[in-house]
């Protein structure tokens, strides 16, 4: 049977042998060794990885200060370019960052704009709003909605800061006004004959 070459107790080590161990200050047993190591089978892979280990944390390390010089010598030309290069070079930035800045405005008007028309829609339907009116309508209430963003979410509202209200709720009240029910189509005769002739 080999002898453990770090053990926790001596008791599965056979007497004998117990002269060929030392205790150290973590309370454990190691096998006295006498001589080199480093032909040993056991022992000859675990060092060839540590030198390969070693040998790539030196590769990395003259990788990673080669890469330090060149940003550094990237930084140090942009300071010498001429004043006129640097001027022609931030006037660019610059205009590419307003033309994305007037890119993503445009977006955002076609966003805010195609949410009010649904809402503003889906409420007048709702509302029952006479097909021949919905046009005029929507005139006269579209600039009456708004959308407010929080937090990546967009929500119609209409009425204003003050009485901040649904779209729906805001058409509802509309539609039982003295004008808007001029708006509200008649309700279909339920007998099956001919429409009511009332407005």
């Amino acid at each position: 049977m080999p002898l453990p070459a770090v053990t926790e107790s001596l008791d599965h080590v056979d007497v004998a042998y117990h002269d060929l161990y030392s205790e150290t200050e973590a309370g454990q047993f190691v096998l006295d060794i006498d001589g080199d190591l480093a032909g040993h089978p056991a022992v000859s892979p675990l060092e060839n990885a540590y030198r390969k280990e070693q040998d790539k944390r030196k590769r990395q390390g003259r990788e990673l200060d080669a890469l330090k010089g060149k940003l550094s010598a990237d930084a140090d030309g942009a300071k010498h370019l001429p004043a006129a290069s640097r001027r022609q070079m931030t006037a660019a930035h610059r205009q590419d960052l307003e033309k994305a800045a007037h890119e993503a405005e445009r977006y955002r008007a076609a966003l805010e704009s195609t949410l009010v028309e649904a809402a503003l829609t889906n409420a007048l339907v709702e509302a029952n709003v006479a097909a021949p009116y919905m046009k005029a309508a929507k005139a006269m209430h579209r600039t009456n909605l708004s959308v407010v963003e929080a937090d990546g979410d967009f929500t119609v509202t209409a009425g204003g800061p003050a009485q901040s209200q649904s779209p729906s709720e805001y058409i509802a009240a509309w539609a039982e006004s003295e004008e808007g029910r001029a708006f509200i189509a008649a309700p279909r005769n339920g007998g099956g004959g001919a429409n009511g002739s009332g407005a």
